[in-house]
C-alpha cells in the first residue's frame, strides 16, 4: 500500500494519528512516564507486565500510552524504588 491508500482508509474510517508533531509525541511520553513513576510509587501496578500496565493506565487514568513508552518509563528506574 501507499502512503496514500493508506491515508484514504485511515480517514474513511476517521482513524486520527496519536500525535500531529514533535511536541505533541513529546508531551504524551512525559505524560506517561508521571503516570507511570505515579502508579509504581503506589505500589499498586509494581510487578505488572507492559501489556496489563497499558490496560491500567487506560482504566484507571483513561491515558492511551504506547507500549513503548511504558517499557522505557518503566527501564529509566522508577521501579526499585
Amino acid at each position: 500500500m501507499t502512503q496514500s491508500q493508506i491515508k484514504k482508509v485511515r480517514l474513511a474510517h476517521n482513524w486520527r494519528r496519536r500525535s500531529n508533531h514533535d511536541a505533541q509525541l513529546a508531551n504524551a511520553r512525559a505524560e506517561t512516564f508521571a503516570l507511570v513513576a505515579q502508579a509504581l510509587q503506589q505500589g499498586e501496578a509494581r510487578y505488572y507486565g507492559r501489556g496489563l500496565f497499558r490496560t491500567y493506565l487506560r482504566v484507571k487514568y483513561r491515558h492511551s500510552a504506547r507500549e513503548d513508552d511504558i517499557r522505557d518509563a518503566k527501564s529509566v528506574g522508577y521501579y526499585r524504588s
